[in-house]
């Protein structure tokens, strides 16, 4: 059954709500390079039309339009495109259609939230589809999941067979619907009967900032504490986004960028850094106005940026592997240091001038001496690739390198590189940080998750894992604010590109 969904639910599952009537006669096409059958966006739903292999599917969102009319909208399995969109004028049963509305006007929880729940709670699994039911009166959300040992056989439909119909016509011919063996079920309550009392976990969404008309990938944030300002690299979008943490809206931006990766605000100087991937460019602008104050090229892939706290200087990443090293009253390259491949994450240890730098391209971790301009040493993890994030805890002398294939953080003694500990951690991992507070490590992915580890003794365990979005990897933890700001990129259907704050506990 298609059914009408109200309007709040509607943007959360894409186009219809910029469509009216007269418009969803037309052809809209929409693109799903990112989401083939069996991994489709939340809202959308396949069933199968044609028999043999491979075989045309049809993509069916319910949305709501302009009207109460509601889209089904068709596509093709082999190019992943929706190529029509239809109005349905009535849902199969008007009395259960108005019953789900008022259930979901009530509702708590977002079928956007209530998916990534479903996933989250299912390790590996891939959401097929998503839609509200009604059970003992309450507002359930029914996410179908594909088991990740069956995406291989995804086009393994039975004969189930669902009948629609359109207002005031005849009914439609029977369709065959997606219902793969190893798709099972997980109901989520959006409006649970007697929520018990939670005990809240080690991080609490505080808020969420809105980011709109921020597109693509976001990338790294800064703090400009006094003047409680976020800085963040939207380097999908080419532009450095200013969010006032104050009000908890964006203020300002920056324009005319390419590809912005690292930020930096020089507190003494009271100058911000940005270092662009698309121009190898290190742009500084004055922090109050953001007036431009001058540029430095280092001619590729400028990347992500440190203080070294001893003497002020500003530490860049860039090219194929190198750190730049720039006065910021002058605004000159000091010095240059090489490296064996292009330069991820890296930390300075405050009293000895020594950076730690993933290196992904050479498998290593070097340690570069700053003030001898040279790599003293380099240290490798056996069968452990892609190191992006690092983080630093001098105070206990332990060194964060999380790594992607596999997905493990890797804790090393930063006097000897031996590893102490190896845990495994969520996938897509785009920075780590120290809570010293709490003794506690987080980790941010693209799997949409932070994962949380605490300190126990000599070592660390996974403590909990808190759900966050798909592709929310960067994040930013402030000490001095006891914040964890997390950056979720726009989602394909529509919704805004946003900074979610979370709140350690205790």
């Amino acid at each position: 059954m298609i059914r009408q969904f109200p309007a709040h639910i509607a943007v959360l599952v894409a186009i219809a709500a910029s469509t009216t009537p007269a418009q969803a006669e037309g052809r809209i096409n929409v693109a799903f390079a990112d989401a083939p059958i069996g991994a489709l966006p939340p809202g959308f739903a396949a069933e199968r039309t044609g028999g043999g292999a491979p075989a045309d599917w049809k993509i069916v969102a319910d949305n709501t339009i302009a009207g109460g009319h509601v889209l089904a909208q068709t596509g093709s399995d082999r190019t992943g495109a929706v190529i029509s969109a239809e109005p349905i004028t009535d849902a199969d049963d008007p009395t259960d259609a108005n019953a789900e509305n008022a259930a979901m006007g009530k509702a708590i929880m977002s079928l956007e939230a209530a998916t990534e729940k479903a996933v989250n709670e299912n390790p590996a699994s891939k959401s097929v589809s998503v839609a509200t039911e009604l059970r003992d009166g309450q507002a359930v959300a029914a996410v179908r999941l594909l088991r990740p040992e069956e995406l291989h056989n995804r086009h393994g439909a039975s004969d189930l067979r669902t009948a629609r119909k359109t207002f005031g016509g005849p009914e439609a011919k029977i369709a065959r619907s997606l219902a793969i063996p190893a798709v099972f079920l997980a109901l989520m309550t959006l409006l649970p009967a007697a929520a018990p009392a939670v005990e809240p976990g080690p991080l609490v969404l505080e808020s969420t900032i809105p980011l709109p008309k921020v597109g693509g990938r976001i990338d790294h944030m800064a703090i400009d504490r006094a003047r409680q300002r976020l800085i963040v690299a939207a380097l999908g979008n080419d532009t450095v986004e200013v969010v006032d943490l104050g009000s908890g809206k964006l203020r300002q931006h920056i324009g005319g960028l390419k590809e912005p990766q690292g930020v930096a605000y020089a507190e003494k100087a009271d100058v911000l850094f940005v270092a662009s991937a698309g121009d190898g460019s290190v742009r500084i602008f004055s922090a109050g106005d953001l007036k431009p104050l001058g540029r430095i090229d280092l001619k590729k892939d400028a990347d992500n940026i440190r203080i070294d706290k001893r003497n002020n200087t500003i530490v860049v990443g860039y090219g194929d592997g190198a750190l730049a090293i720039i006065d910021p009253m002058t605004l000159n390259v000091i010095g240059t240091i090489a490296l064996k491949g292009h330069p991820e994450g890296f930390q300075i240890e405050p009293n000895t001038g020594r950076a730690f730098v993933n290196v992904p391209d050479a498998k290593q971790i070097a340690v570069v001496d700053l003030d001898a301009r040279r790599q003293i040493a380099t240290w490798k993890v056996r069968d452990a690739r892609s190191n992006f994030p690092m983080a630093l805890d001098p105070g206990i002398g332990v060194l964060a390198a999380v790594f992607r294939s596999p997905a493990r953080l890797v804790l090393l003694d930063t006097k000897t590189g031996s590893v102490v500990a190896n845990l495994a951690t969520c996938g897509d991992a785009d920075d780590v940080f120290f809570d010293a507070k709490r003794e506690r490590i987080y980790v941010s992915c693209g799997a949409g998750e932070i994962t949380v580890f605490q300190r126990e003794g000599g070592t660390y365990r996974s403590l909990a894992s808190v759900p966050t979005a798909s592709g929310a990897r960067t994040s930013l933890f402030v000490p001095e604010l006891d914040r964890l700001f997390v950056a979720v990129r726009a989602g394909m259907l529509g919704s805004d590109a946003s900074i979610q704050i979370f709140r350690p506990t205790p």
